[in-house]
């Protein structure tokens, strides 16, 4: 009897010159992905898309509150005879106010030169005073501040989003027939400012909050937003297309010219 012994080849791993050659691959083709999608910038794209959309929506509901109600009000009608009251241009007042969405870090007011004032020109806009709020504030907090650094604490953190004129925009929307148009005010998708100094501080453009601003005898109002996306500001530069008189704003309304062309006024 004779026996036959086969030898069977044994299977061959990967060397390590293969394995560091795989890695290096991947690595590249991680990087390259990185590069094209830009996860940060895509982001970016996305909170100024709700952005625009926001203040789409807000403007469409102010303006049909502006055209269906008897005697609108676009600062909630608050006496303007008190420098603690805020309230828009185009009053027998002196002070006039900038609203904004995040009332937990900062609130801002600023006033025209001379009462009455349009805001028509960087020249009707002084200096204001700003006001930080404690982090977190769920009651007494302050809804604006005058340029004397007097305030009013009538503002709470359970109606910062209302729609029924106690909200950070102090338009009673629910007095349109068949109700707000809006279920809430909304707010930055960010809506985080940097608790010194003027709101915006230097350049204006560090905080990402929703602005507003009004003119109650004419019935003007603008509302301002900050665009971050390289699509939004530098591709399709919307800040610069928009019509208003500040580059550096994403600026809607009846009017773009309500809010203060210089950043450091805001």
């Amino acid at each position: 009897m004779q026996t036959s012994l086969v030898k069977k080849a044994l299977p061959r791993g990967f060397t390590l010159l293969e394995l560091l050659i795989v890695i290096a691959i991947l690595a590249i083709l991680a990087a390259v992905v990185v590069i094209v999608l830009n996860p940060a910038e895509t982001l970016a794209k996305s909170r100024d898309a709700q952005r625009l959309s926001d203040l789409s929506t807000v403007k469409s509901a102010i303006a049909l509150y502006l055209t269906t109600v008897s005697s609108p009000s676009l600062d909630g009608g608050i006496a303007d005879t008190s420098t603690a009251s805020p309230h828009c241009f185009g009053t027998s007042g002196t002070y006039s106010s900038i609203w904004y969405s995040d009332i937990d870090e900062i609130t801002y007011n600023t006033k025209p030169t001379a009462a009455g004032s349009d805001a028509t020109t960087t020249a009707n806009w002084a200096g204001g005073t700003d006001y930080n709020n404690a982090a977190g504030c769920t009651g007494g907090c302050l809804a604006y501040v005058n340029s004397a650094g007097a305030g009013s604490a009538d503002y709470t953190a359970a109606n910062q989003f209302k729609t029924n004129g106690l909200g950070w925009i102090p338009v009673n929307l629910d007095t349109i027939v068949g109700g707000s148009p809006l279920s809430n005010m909304p707010q930055d998708p960010s809506n985080v400012v940097t608790p010194a100094g003027p709101i915006g501080g230097t350049g204006g453009t560090g905080d990402k909050v929703y602005r507003y601003g009004c003119d109650d005898t004419k019935h003007l109002f603008e509302i301002d937003a900050v665009l971050e996306s390289n699509a939004y500001t530098v591709t399709d530069n919307k800040q610069a297309k928009d019509g208003g008189d500040n580059d550096n704003y994403y600026e809607v309304g009846n009017s773009v010219r309500i809010l203060p062309a210089t950043d450091a006024l805001f």
